[in-house]
């Protein structure tokens, strides 16, 4: 019968979700890196602002 390798290895549940955020972490800041260099080389975004904070700002 076979197991499945998270099973089958000796890698923890804590590790792999410890993993899968650090994923999610590099993700969103390489999102917010190239959010800030499109904005920094002249790109407004066009979407409208959500916040009132975000509104006084735009």
């Amino acid at each position: 019968m076979m197991q499945p390798a998270l099973l089958s290895s000796r890698v923890t549940v804590v590790q792999k979700l410890e993993e899968l955020f650090m994923s999610m972490k590099i993700l969103f800041i390489r999102k917010w890196v190239q959010q800030l260099e499109a904005e920094r080389g002249g790109y407004t975004p066009t979407s409208k602002a959500l916040t009132p904070e975000q509104q006084r700002i735009q």
